[in-house]
């Protein structure tokens, strides 16, 4: 059967959580090469430093997903300076002229949160192992829910935007052909990864990763026409986000699946939990613990703050929140049957918080809505307390 060590977990994470973080430092990059001639040193080192930590940490992850620790720990520890430094050079470039200070240090503590995560739980991780194909499915069932959440989201926006803007039935029409098309995606990522968990995989990976590469390639190319057909100022700024996006979408279910393809053959039935949906949730107990210091710039931008009483409601809701996913993880760590309970909890909390987001929108301000770091958080809490639903059976 095909086995993974906690580390192996992490490198996984770290792998995926690179992949997805490349698109801001690439976007920057292109912009800087196409507007600035001579960028200044400052320009330059929060250009680079971004996009060096992404790749020092898909370099780090795959080392550990490969079983190369030594090259995993050389990895980890320049990714590690490398958010050091960005941090130092963020800090004090934007100090209180842009940013409040409480909002800085939230930034700066939700940056260097992760990779300290990251280094305390693989120096932390028991050596006892469970199928690697489970793993690689409860991560897809993972990110297959958030995507599903987001799509519903989608919904409510774009019937805010037709109340409130009556756009044109081409522009309808485009935004449920997109809808349509990643709410198909998501379901077949579901499907897939709840066969891999299963152990019943057959040519469901396979199906989902064609269908994802097929609709990134095409949403590109419809951007790219637009853009051109549109006249947009400059077309090919407009092109390269929506590559570079495309890129990180593709990129995922490809790594994913040369992994399990890596694999030996092995059927379901192990009876140890996956360790990813934990893994997961540490992540985020840095950004929960710091977020209620600048609720106002994750739920709208920073120049159109909410109501004091709504920032209020949102703010404890962080906290109840963080309460309950800091409790749901720590009993997943010790093996505890409370498990299901705090991450049902956890669950319902996040849905309510998300919900709050949503009526903030339609009464407080008509900024985007920016809920992603929660949707994540509810779809991992969900399918924490669903692969703990049967009697757990420790580690040896």
């Amino acid at each position: 059967m095909p086995r993974l060590d906690a580390r192996g977990c992490l490198g996984l994470l770290l792998v995926i959580t690179g992949i997805r973080s490349l698109g801001s430092p690439l976007l920057g990059l292109f912009q800087m090469l196409r507007f600035d001639s001579d960028p200044d040193s400052t320009t330059i080192v929060l250009t680079a430093l971004p996009l060096a930590t992404s790749v020092l940490q898909i370099g780090a992850g795959c080392a550990f997903a490969f079983h190369k620790p030594t090259a995993g720990w050389i990895a980890l520890t320049g990714y590690l300076m490398s958010v050091v430094g960005f941090v130092v050079v963020f800090v004090f470039e934007l100090r209180p002229r842009e940013v409040g200070g409480l909002s800085l240090l939230a930034m700066a503590g939700e940056s260097l949160g992760h990779p300290i995560v990251f280094v305390v739980a693989l120096a932390m991780a028991r050596t006892a192992g469970s199928n690697a194909r489970r793993e690689v499915g409860v991560m897809l069932i993972i990110y297959a829910l958030s995507g599903l959440l987001g799509i519903a989201v989608q919904l409510v926006e774009q019937v805010r935007i037709i109340i409130e803007v009556a756009p044109d039935g081409a522009h309808i029409l485009s935004q449920l052909a997109w809808i349509a098309a990643y709410l198909a995606v998501a379901l077949l990522q579901l499907r897939a990864g709840l066969r891999l968990y299963r152990g019943s995989e057959g040519r469901s990976l396979g199906v989902y990763v064609v269908a994802a590469i097929a609709n990134e390639v095409l949403w590109m190319a419809v951007y790219a026409i637009i853009a051109v057909v549109d006249g947009q100022d400059d077309p090919r700024l407009l092109t390269a986000m929506h590559a570079i996006g495309a890129f990180i979408a593709i990129a995922f279910p490809l790594f994913l699946w040369g992994f399990v393809r890596s694999q030996p053959a092995g059927a379901g039935g192990d009876p140890h939990l996956p360790m990813l949906p934990t893994w997961n949730a540490l992540l985020y107990l840095p950004f929960l613990a710091l977020r209620p210091l600048a609720l106002e710039e994750l739920v709208v931008s920073r120049w159109q703050a909410l109501s004091g009483t709504l920032t209020m409601a949102l703010g404890a809701a962080v906290v109840a929140l963080g309460v309950s996913t800091v409790l749901a993880t720590v009993m997943a760590l010790r093996e505890r049957r409370s498990t299901k309970l705090f991450a049902i909890v956890a669950t319902v909390i996040a849905l309510v918080l998300i919900s709050g987001i949503v009526v903030a929108m339609y009464t407080e301000t008509a900024e985007p809505i920016r809920t992603g770091p929660f949707l994540q958080i509810a779809a991992i809490m969900a399918v924490l307390a669903w692969v703990h639903r049967a009697p757990i059976a420790r580690s040896v």
